[in-house]
């Protein structure tokens, strides 16, 4: 299990799932990381936010990860870099959307290192980017500003929240169990959170 259940909610356990990663082969633990990156680039589709040069990057970078993780390839070069120059930094835009692009950037990026080295880190940090969007997604909506045990408490209650922890949890026990071939191929519609 990724999670462990804190008051009955399921949190993200980083260090945890280091550990289940490091079991797996390379290309299994880029695939976990990818499933994840692809939940934000779903979300990330549909925000009006981004220009149609900017999508294209972000789809033709997920397309390319597909085929490197099916084909044992490695991604060409060019590819993080490209993620890195549309990504906004939080001085650019610290709203839902922009903080959400760069995350999917970001899921990305660590995707393509997790297919190159340390696999293991790398695909948790994926992880931990479509953790983070939907965290800050759901502390958007807490009236409260006070960080607290209440507050964290709420956020990690959420709806959404709970949905990305077992979706993770989820596909991990998948890989573990079929690999990841139909799921990378079959990787549906699945949205972190829609605006």
């Amino acid at each position: 299990m990724v999670e462990v259940l804190v008051k009955d909610y399921l949190t993200f356990d980083e260090a945890g799932l280091v550990k289940l990663l490091s079991k797996l082969d390379r290309r299994c633990a880029a695939a976990f990381g990818f499933l994840c990156a692809i939940r934000l680039v779903n979300t990330v589709k549909g925000f009006y936010y981004l220009s149609a040069e900017e999508l294209s990057i972000i789809t033709d970078s997920k397309d390319t990860i597909t085929t490197c993780i099916l084909e044992k390839k490695l991604p060409p070069a060019y590819l993080e870099q490209r993620l890195i120059e549309i990504s906004p930094t939080e001085d650019d835009d610290s709203s839902i959307q922009g903080g959400t692009i760069e995350d999917a950037c970001a899921a990305l990026i660590y995707t393509v290192r997790a297919i190159c080295a340390d696999s293991d880190v790398n695909a948790s940090l994926a992880a931990r980017r479509a953790y983070e969007a939907v965290d800050r997604y759901a502390a958007s909506f807490i009236k409260s500003r006070e960080y607290n045990e209440e507050f964290e408490l709420a956020v990690l209650s959420n709806d959404k929240v709970q949905l990305e922890l077992s979706r993770q949890n989820r596909d991990l026990s998948l890989i573990s169990e079929i690999g990841f071939t139909k799921l990378i191929t079959n990787e549906g519609g699945e949205e972190i959170f829609i605006l």
